[in-house]
């Protein structure tokens, strides 16, 4: 064995001590290099023909699926191909890997009373229009060979109800760090379980990517959207001018001081935010009563109608997101807040300014609007003990009510996309997803202070 093993760095050395050996050996690294590299390639190659044939046979079922999906509540998906003089719209993806989903997005049986011969197709190549959902996008090199071979003028929409934060590659965050060991596997694991789904074209932020620039018009909660979709709407009952309402509106609850007993509370599920709230929130815990609902405390959190039945007995809804960015407002405000029987006190959107262009006037408190979370816990605690001031964030409940996004005629996303392609055919300009989610200039800092004199 010792003589076996003399011998061969005996040869070894004497190779490399030649200029002969030194060139058999660089030689021979390079074939080894070379050939790591061909097998590497034909391995990604025949990963991607395999990707590009489970596409192929998704596509190839997509129709059926469709149709299935979307037969008992629409007499639109009648076809696969688009009638003579109609206005088609296919469906690129699903939402959440399922087609049934976007009956409750579309309402496409709403389309008779918004407008006239719109279909929904199943065939790609004669859409004059095609959906795609954020979380649902194809790979790269599919979405670029969708839109070499698919008509030039055919029009990309990209729907979206997530912030760019959401949309970007999910980090834990330092809060994971304060975890114990379990609880941050646990925690983790089922935070890490949401974002499953691919997002391609933004994962790669901040670099540009060309897939980027594939679509023509956006469908979000941004109010500069070419479809704006908000969470919901309130809107007033009644017109300045005197005019009622002319699509089905809910009036909101009303509210009595008697069923109170607690002065606030929060619902999230997620632990490890993009931005402070945390810490707010502990920091709020010390000074007044708020009670924890959802896996980040102690308290079960409950669905979207016990919600509003939960809230009869609180003063006040922190709705606090878990982002700052613009426009960005959902059901935490909307459904959890206003909709319910506390007042909310909102950290949403980039600015005060944004929650005052969707919420009746004097409906809300912006937590923005104090130095610190002492002063803000201060305010609310005087406010439940005056019925006189803390009814008057209730006196908006006359006059305004909630408009059903998608199932009034009037802002049913199916029907905006029909009025919209209808009006302007041709309007095919580019949207750069990368400029239209640049977090820098559409969201606040991670480590942004949403009180304005000291640190929390």
């Amino acid at each position: 064995m010792r003589i076996g093993l003399f011998c061969y760095f005996r040869r070894w050395n004497s190779l490399i001590s030649s200029a002969r050996g030194r060139r058999q050996l660089r030689w021979l690294l390079a074939a080894c290099c070379l050939t790591v590299l061909l097998g590497w390639q034909i391995l990604m190659q025949n990963d991607m023909e395999l990707r590009d044939l489970a596409a192929l046979v998704r596509d190839r079922n997509a129709a059926a699926e469709i149709q299935f999906a979307l037969s008992e509540n629409s007499p639109l998906a009648t076809s696969v191909g688009c009638p003579a003089n109609a206005t088609c719209i296919g469906l690129a993806t699903r939402i959440f890997r399922s087609y049934s989903y976007w009956n409750e997005v579309l309402q496409p049986g709403l389309v008779p009373a918004c407008a006239s011969n719109c279909r929904l197709i199943a065939d790609h190549s004669q859409a004059h229009a095609l959906l795609f959902h954020a979380y649902d996008l194809p790979s790269r090199r599919r979405l670029r060979r969708m839109r070499q071979t698919l008509p030039r003028n055919q029009l990309w929409i990209y729907y979206s109800i997530e912030s760019p934060m959401q949309m970007t590659t999910q980090r834990c965050g330092r809060h994971c760090l304060k975890a114990t060991w379990l609880s941050f596997v646990d925690d983790t694991l089922a935070y890490l379980k949401q974002f499953t789904f691919p997002s391609y074209l933004l994962r790669e932020y901040p670099d540009t990517t060309e897939e980027a620039t594939y679509f023509n018009w956006t469908m979000t909660y941004r109010r500069d959207s070419t479809i704006y979709t908000p969470y919901a709407r309130f809107e007033p009952v009644v017109s300045a001018t005197g005019e009622k309402h002319s699509g089905p509106i809910a009036l909101p609850p009303k509210v009595s001081l008697a069923e109170k007993r607690f002065l606030s509370f929060i619902a999230a599920s997620n632990c490890y935010p993009s931005n402070r709230r945390q810490e707010i929130l502990t920091e709020l815990a010390k000074h007044m009563e708020l009670h924890f609902y959802g896996r980040c405390g102690d308290r079960v959190l409950p669905d979207s109608q016990s919600m509003v039945d939960l809230s009869r007995q609180y003063y006040f809804h922190l709705s606090f997101e878990n982002v700052f960015c613009r426009d960005y407002i959902t059901e935490k405000f909307y459904s959890n807040g206003l909709w319910g029987h506390a007042v909310p006190v909102a950290f949403a959107g980039y600015s005060k300014e944004e929650l005052e262009a969707v919420a009746p006037p004097h409906s809300f408190i912006y937590a923005g609007d104090f130095k610190s979370p002492t002063e803000l816990a201060e305010h609310l605690k005087s406010l439940a003990a005056n019925s006189e001031k803390y009814n008057a964030y209730h006196r908006w409940r006359r006059t305004f009510g909630f408009v059903d996004n998608y199932r009034n005629p009037s802002y049913n996303v199916f029907c905006q996309i029909c009025r919209k392609l209808q009006q302007a055919p041709n309007t095919a300009a580019e949207v750069d997803l990368n400029k239209f989610y640049n977090i820098s200039q559409q969201c606040r800092p991670l480590d942004y202070n949403p009180f304005s004199a000291h640190k929390v």
